[in-house]
């Protein structure tokens, strides 16, 4: 599959604990070596409002949260990383 890291994604990742950067490196390598999204674990579909029809998902390692949002061309775009506690405040 293909990706696209947008500019939040990079800059909250960077903020992170680096056994979490590591973790994320190895999710974008599974990213990449999956034909769907359906072969990827640890996944959860969020529920969004009637309005956002977005597929947007979270990716979880350890406390922390990769969301991410499937588009139509079965592109992923990582949107965001940050603790648990914090994500669902700013994602989807």
């Amino acid at each position: 599959m293909q990706y696209i890291i947008e500019r939040s994604f990079a800059k909250s990742a960077k903020e992170l604990p680096k056994d979490i950067q590591l973790a994320i490196l190895d999710f974008i390598r599974i990213i990449e070596t999956a034909k769907h999204v359906a072969g990827i674990t640890n996944l959860k579909k969020l529920k969004t409002s009637k309005k956002d029809q977005r597929n947007c998902y979270r990716y979880k390692t350890g406390n922390y949260r990769l969301g991410f949002i499937l588009e139509e061309d079965h592109t992923i775009r990582l949107v965001i990383a940050d603790h648990r506690k914090n994500i669902y405040k700013n994602f989807p």
